[in-house]
């Protein structure tokens, strides 16, 4: 915590441990030895929520569970936990919708530099760098620009998928300036590349005079 407090001072993120307690807003149990979330968030309680986590850890005391498949699941159960409750992030490191793409193990009492340099690396990363989803923007509301028009977004998806190899869907009700008029239905997933673009297909659908479906608005691939 002196390093958190000496060389990472001023920055907008910090360093946790769940300790003895678990974290709020989990489907299940978890008690995560080293977490990153925002500076600013209220702890109530002293109890942390999986909505604010944006970096996940695990310490092994012993080096035989470090490779171990257990350990891996247990890593996987936090993505996942992560996933659930912010469905607007892309990937959570070290995990994204195909699963688990970086899990070297590091022994931090004969490498204690390279423990620095991934804590120190993970709390100056930008949002994008996090997995956060950049298309979607913060003014203290979610909002999307479309076509020069700007689509608010309710706070919370009407739908979404909480595992972490699949297409990560999450769909939002969005309006314009109306307070009431929830006219939009805004969307995002990770496309398959064996796939024709659902966006293309709609548009081609609208252009053709199609009945019975969304109509298209606007679509782009981050």
């Amino acid at each position: 915590m002196k390093f958190q407090d000496t060389v990472l001072i001023g920055l907008d993120r910090r360093y946790y441990t769940s300790a003895n307690k678990v974290l709020r807003g989990s489907e299940a149990d978890r008690k995560v030895d080293i977490f990153l979330t925002p500076a600013d968030v209220a702890i109530p309680n002293c109890e942390h929520d999986s909505s604010n986590v944006l970096v996940i850890g695990e310490h092994k005391q012993n080096p035989d569970e470090d490779g171990s498949s257990i350990t891996l699941l247990q890593l996987a159960g936090y993505a996942r936990e992560v996933f659930g409750s912010q469905p607007d992030w892309r990937f959570v490191p070290v995990f994204n919708r195909s699963g688990p793409y970086s899990t070297e193990k590091s022994d931090i009492h004969k490498e204690p530099e390279r423990f620095i340099q991934v804590i120190a690396g993970y709390a100056l990363m930008t949002d994008a760098e996090l997995g956060l989803n950049t298309f979607i923007r913060r003014d203290g509301n979610k909002y999307i620009v479309a076509q020069c028009v700007r689509i608010c977004l309710e706070d919370k998806p009407l739908a979404w998928q909480r595992g972490i190899i699949c297409r990560g869907t999450a769909c939002y009700r969005g309006r314009n300036k109306d307070p009431g008029g929830w006219k939009h239905m805004v969307k995002f997933a990770w496309p398959s590349d064996k796939r024709c673009r659902e966006g293309d297909l709609l548009k081609l659908a609208k252009e053709r005079g199609v009945k019975g479906i969304a109509e298209w608005v606007h679509h782009e691939q981050i």
